[in-house]
């Protein structure tokens, strides 16, 4: 067990403070609404895109713009790696990672996905 010295507490005590604060800091917006906004904030650094459908999330883009920039130059190899439903959201999530020339890996887009039809890859 991970003890701390002088905690009188247990781990459960610190996820429940981590939550309130978090509940606190997003209001009344979920978690996606509010992961959407931070990006949003900062668009010289991130792109990012949402898509509703019937008020529910259907697809979530988000991109680091320098590493497209970098990947832009030195577009050697890309791959895709599509984890299935393992996420809170219950939603495929798509990795797409870049190796230039120099044998660097560039992580450059995930995206969570309404399902795992062709149509929800376009």
């Amino acid at each position: 067990m991970n003890e701390v010295p002088g905690f009188q507490g247990v781990m459960k005590d610190i996820h429940n403070v981590r939550s309130q604060i978090r509940h606190r800091q997003r209001g009344a917006i979920s978690p996606v609404e509010y992961l959407v906004h931070k990006f949003k904030q900062d668009p010289e650094r991130f792109y990012c895109d949402v898509q509703y459908e019937n008020q529910s999330l259907r697809s979530l883009l988000i991109a680091y713009k320098e590493a497209v920039e970098i990947f832009k130059k030195h577009n050697d190899v890309i791959m895709l790696d599509c984890t299935y439903k393992t996420n809170c959201y219950d939603m495929p999530l798509l990795n797409v990672m870049g190796i230039t020339g120099n044998n660097t890996t560039i992580h450059l887009v995930n995206v969570f996905l309404s399902g795992e039809t062709q149509a929800d890859f376009a």
